[in-house]
């Protein structure tokens, strides 16, 4: 977003024919500052309608045992993260090697953890 905004605003400052720098001039720089805050002020407008709205329908939060749980629990039914239990539990046994990493992925790739 903060992209989006300097693009609009360098038009103003860099804009040959109108531009603050080569055209030596406000008016167009005003004019896409304009634009900015017209776009800032409706598009929180509709995101604040929009949030509102499905407040009133539905939660926007889980409850604090889902939460606690791990949402990759409560809405797929397994652990996203199965794989880090073992990248820890081997790092005793391992060097850090390159070696050592390749090996510990052919060993979760083996046992089908990892595709």
């Amino acid at each position: 977003m903060v992209f989006a905004v300097f693009d609009t605003l360098a038009v103003g400052f860099f804009s040959t024919s109108s531009g603050f720098i080569y055209g030596h001039g406000l008016t167009q720089l005003g004019v896409q500052t304009l634009g900015v805050i017209v776009i800032t002020c409706w598009t929180t407008a509709c995101l604040g309608a929009l949030l509102f709205a499905i407040k009133q329908i539905t939660s926007l939060r889980v409850s604090k045992e889902e939460e606690i749980a791990g949402l990759d629990f409560t809405d797929h039914g397994s652990n996203a993260y199965a794989f880090k239990e073992n990248f820890l539990a081997s790092d005793e046994n391992s060097t850090t090697s390159t070696l050592g990493l390749a090996a510990k992925l052919n060993r979760l790739t083996k046992t089908k953890e990892i595709s």
